[in-house]
């Protein structure tokens, strides 16, 4: 409530928020409209495209696994480096390359 009594405890800011609350309910709609337009692309366009996933559907499976692997590699080395980060700073590691 403060807020908005502070809004409203001037005339330009009275108008300023009048136009940010249009402005805010405008891009509200437009980004409904655009989610909803969007799913029924994407409805429409399931079925064709289950179509060709048959036809590929042997070799799709194999760029899969190694996407997955690849995938799982890229999370390894960042928990690892992530790990070695943090222990670095409990044993003082930073302290020493600063002050050398």
């Amino acid at each position: 409530m403060r807020i908005t009594n502070s809004w409203f405890s001037s005339k330009g800011r009275t108008k300023r928020a009048i136009q940010e609350s249009v402005a805010g309910i405008v891009t509200g709609m437009l980004t409904s409209l655009i989610s909803i337009i969007l799913i029924k692309v994407l409805q429409r366009s399931i079925p064709r495209l289950a179509k060709v996933w048959d036809a590929r559907n042997c070799h799709l499976a194999v760029y899969a696994v190694y996407l997955k692997r690849a995938c799982f590699l890229v999370v390894y080395f960042s928990v690892v480096g992530w790990l070695t980060i943090q222990y670095g700073k409990m044993l003082g590691l930073p302290d020493l390359f600063i002050s050398s």
